[in-house]
């Protein structure tokens, strides 16, 4: 990725490189599980990018499936910068929110919201490892402000569920429950 900074406008550009493949999946096609093989291969990518956007201090705020691309070679590569935003220091908190809901960590949702953009976007990677392995988000329901309330209800117990049929190997039941309990 490069950053252009255009001194005309007073603005900042990110080029990233053209990804042929598109994204992931799209939101249309939440409902179909990649097979193990490439979501682990396109995990690995994405903790990889991650851990140098925060390496970096940017927060993503985004991340999710349909926000990843994949290159003509097949390596993942995180996408859509457009909530972003970029920390002073690393032990910076955060209060303002943006993201898409299925993704987003519960206490994004607290009425006077402060909390760790990094933490928050290690929710949304669990939950998008869930999304590649299962085929849908780990949390959902049947509107926008029922999904708010059953995330800000969650207790720490609560975890997402499994399909019967998925065998034990698949589940990466640890890492998922790390990242979104």
């Amino acid at each position: 990725m490069q950053v252009i900074d255009d001194p005309a406008t007073n603005q900042l550009y990110l080029v990233q490189e053209y990804c042929k493949m598109g994204n992931i999946m799209s939101e249309a096609e939440f409902n179909e599980p990649l097979p193990p093989n490439v979501t682990r291969s396109y995990f690995r990518d994405i903790v990889h990018g991650l851990e140098y956007l925060h390496f970096q201090r940017v927060m993503h705020r985004d991340l999710k499936p349909s926000n990843i691309l994949v290159s003509e070679s097949g390596v993942a590569k995180i996408g859509d910068f457009g909530v972003s935003i970029m920390l002073r220091s690393d032990d910076d908190t955060m209060t303002d929110v943006g993201g898409t809901p299925a993704f987003m960590a519960p206490e994004l949702f607290a009425e006077h919201p402060r909390f760790s953009g990094k933490a928050a976007d290690i929710w949304a990677l669990g939950a998008t490892l869930y999304n590649l392995a299962v085929g849908r988000p780990p949390f959902m329901a049947n509107t926008e402000m029922e999904l708010v309330t059953k995330l800000t209800s969650m207790a720490e117990k609560d975890e997402p569920s499994y399909p019967a049929d998925m065998s034990p190997q698949l589940k990466y039941v640890t890492l998922v429950h790390a990242c979104v309990c």
